[in-house]
C-alpha cells in the first residue's frame, strides 16, 4: 500500500543560530581589523586576539547560542589554543596562557565566590531568602521611616547569602511592594521606596567583599598587582566596613527625609460588633497630601470613616474571615477575644440566613396555596397541592372545570351551581361525586368522568372510534390526578380485564376527588 509522506516543515533561523553566525563575524573582525593604530599604546596580536574571543563569547553569552557554563569553558580552551599570552622572550607560550587564563582559580577569593554562590543558590531555591525578608519586615516595620530603616538593613544582611546586588535588590524589592500595596501607600511613595532599595546597594555591596561577586574579588585583584595589599574576607572587612557603613547611613537619613506626601487612607477589613455585626467597607478610601513641614510640626490632616452595616444574611465567609485576622492581630491591651467576635457575626449570619430561608419557604408556600385557590361567582375551594402545575381551572360565572394542564381535553372534574342537590347521580363512566349547600336553596355539585373505566372500557373492546383513542400517557396523567396517585391506569385496567369490568378499582376516584374537591367547597 503507498503512503503518503509529507513534506518536512523548513526548520526556522532563531536567536541561537544568528548569534552563532554573529559571534564568528565579530571574532573576525577584531582579530583582523588593523587596531595597533587606535592608541598610542601597542596591542600585542596576544591581547587583539583575547579581545575578539571576549567580545565573541559575549555575543555567544547574549544569543543563549549553548548553556553560559559551556561558552565559559570553550571560551578558556581557545584562550590557551591561541596562546595569547607570551614568555619572558616574548614568544606565545601555551604554558603561560594556562598560568594566567587559571591563575584566579588558585587564589581563596575565587572558591570564596564560588561557596558564597553555592550559599545563594540554596537561599534562593529554599525560599530562605524571601522568608528573611518577610520575617524582618513583619516584625519590624511599623510604619514608613521603620519600612525606610528596614530596607537598609535587610540589604546589608541579605549581601552576606546573596552576592550579588541586582538579585538581592529585586528580591527585597518585591517584598516591599506587597508591604506598600497592603499599606495603600501611593504610587509617589512606592517610586520612593523603590529607589530607596538601589541606593542602598552600592554601600552594602561592598561591605563585605561578597557583597558584590563581579566587582570586590576584582578590586581585589587590581589591589594585589598594584603592588598593593591582596585582601582576604576578613581584611576586606576592616578596611571598608567603616566608610561603607558612614555611606550606607548617610544614604539612609537622605531617605527618611524624603518625607511621605501623598497617603491613601482606606479600612482594610471591617470591624466586628458585639453582637456579630459587620459593616460595608467599599468605598472607604480616603486621599490625604501633606508636606514636610507639616509632619516635623505634628500638624497633619485627620479622616474619619462612616460605615454601614451589611444586611445580616449578606454577609460573606471572606468578610469574617476577613475582619477575624485584623481583630486577631490586636495585641494592645483590652483587645477584644477575636474567636468570640467571630461566633458572634457567623451567628448572627446564620441565623439570619435560616429567617430568610423560613421566610422564603413561608412565602412560597402561600404563593403556591394561593395559586391552588379557584373562585366562582358562588363558592370558592383550594384545590390539592398535589396537582400543583399540573392542573388549570376554567372558571365562568358559577361553572368551574378543572383539566389536566398537559392534556386539556381531559376534565378531572367540573363544578356547576343548581337548585337543590343533585337528583341524578349518572352512571358508571360519569357520576356525580357530591353536592354542597351554598345557602338560599342553592347547591354546588361536583361530577367527574371515570376515566380510568372509560379508556379501559375503550381498550377492552379494541374500539376503532377515533374518539376512543387516548395514548398510554394521557390515561397514565388523568388517572393519577383522579386518584392521587393511589393507583396507575395500567393496574385499573388489567384488574378490568381480569374480572370483565367487574373491578372495583373502578371507583378508587370518587373518595379522593370527594375529600379533595367536594369536602373543599365554601360558600362566598
Amino acid at each position: 500500500m503507498a503512503q503518503a509522506v509529507g513534506a518536512a516543515a523548513p526548520r526556522r533561523i532563531g536567536k541561537r543560530e544568528i548569534g552563532f553566525i554573529a559571534g564568528i563575524i565579530v571574532f573576525l573582525l577584531v582579530k583582523f581589523l588593523p587596531l595597533g593604530g587606535l592608541s598610542e599604546t601597542a596591542l600585542s596580536e596576544g591581547g587583539q586576539t583575547c579581545l575578539a574571543l571576549t567580545l565573541g563569547t559575549v555575543v555567544w553569552w547574549a544569543c543563549g547560542v549553548a548553556q553560559p557554563g559551556y561558552v565559559g569553558v570553550l571560551y578558556c580552551v581557545l584562550l590557551i589554543l591561541f596562546q595569547v599570552c607570551t614568555d619572558d622572550a616574548g614568544s606565545p607560550s601555551l604554558s603561560a596562557t594556562v598560568a594566567s587564563t587559571f591563575s584566579s582559580w588558585t587564589k581563596a577569593t575565587m572558591w570564596l565566590v564560588i561557596g558564597v554562590y553555592l550559599i545563594a543558590s540554596a537561599v534562593k531555591d529554599s525560599g530562605l531568602g524571601e522568608r528573611i525578608a518577610y520575617a524582618f519586615m513583619l516584625r519590624f516595620v511599623k510604619g514608613y521611616k521603620s519600612l525606610v530603616i528596614s530596607i537598609f538593613a535587610l540589604t546589608l544582611i541579605l549581601s552576606l547569602l546573596i552576592p550579588h546586588p541586582f538579585p538581592r535588590a529585586f528580591l527585597i524589592l518585591a517584598v516591599v511592594s506587597v508591604i506598600a500595596s497592603s499599606a495603600n501607600y501611593g504610587d509617589d511613595d512606592k517610586a520612593k521606596l523603590g529607589f530607596l532599595v538601589f541606593a542602598a546597594a552600592p554601600a552594602a555591596s561592598t561591605f563585605f567583599l561578597t557583597g558584590d561577586s563581579t566587582l570586590n574579588p576584582l578590586v581585589a585583584q587590581y589591589s594585589a598587582e598594584a603592588g598593593g595589599a591582596n585582601p582576604g574576607f576578613i581584611d576586606w572587612f576592616l578596611y571598608m566596613s567603616v566608610p561603607m557603613l558612614v555611606a550606607l547611613l548617610a544614604t539612609m537619613v537622605l531617605g527618611l527625609l524624603l518625607v511621605q506626601g501623598e497617603y491613601d487612607v482606606s479600612i482594610a477589613a471591617s470591624p466586628i460588633a458585639a453582637d456579630g455585626t459587620v459593616y460595608t467597607i467599599d468605598g472607604a478610601s480616603q486621599h490625604l497630601s501633606f508636606v514636610a513641614e507639616d509632619a516635623a510640626a505634628g500638624e497633619l490632616p485627620a479622616c474619619s470613616f462612616s460605615l454601614a452595616p451589611v444586611a445580616a444574611a449578606e454577609v460573606t465567609d471572606d468578610q469574617i474571615d476577613a475582619a477575624w485576622r485584623y481583630a486577631a492581630d490586636d495585641a494592645s491591651e483590652g483587645a477584644p477575644d477575636a474567636q468570640a467576635l467571630r461566633t458572634a457575626a457567623e451567628k448572627r449570619r446564620d441565623d439570619a440566613v435560616r429567617a430568610a430561608e423560613a421566610a422564603r419557604q413561608e412565602a412560597a408556600r402561600k404563593a403556591a396555596e394561593e395559586a391552588r385557590h379557584v373562585v366562582a361567582d358562588s363558592f370558592e375551594l383550594y384545590l390539592p397541592a398535589y396537582w400543583d402545575g399540573r392542573v388549570e381551572a376554567d372558571v365562568e360565572g358559577d361553572s368551574v372545570t378543572v383539566r389536566s394542564s398537559e392534556y386539556r381535553r381531559l376534565d378531572i372534574c367540573t363544578i356547576t351551581v343548581q337548585d337543590g342537590p343533585s337528583q341524578v347521580m349518572g352512571d358508571i363512566a360519569t357520576s356525580c361525586m357530591g353536592s354542597v349547600p351554598l345557602g338560599g336553596g342553592k347547591y354546588a355539585v361536583v361530577w367527574a368522568n371515570r376515566w380510568a373505566y372509560i379508556i379501559g372500557d375503550a381498550y377492552m373492546r379494541n374500539s376503532s372510534d377515533p374518539s376512543d383513542y387516548y395514548s398510554l400517557d394521557e390515561a397514565s396523567e388523568i388517572v393519577d390526578l383522579q386518584t392521587g396517585g393511589a393507583y396507575t391506569y395500567i393496574e385499573i385496567r388489567d384488574d378490568m380485564v381480569a374480572t370483565d369490568r367487574a373491578s372495583d378499582l373502578l371507583f378508587s376516584s370518587d373518595p379522593y376527588l370527594q375529600e379533595v374537591v367536594v369536602n373543599a367547597i365554601e360558600p362566598r
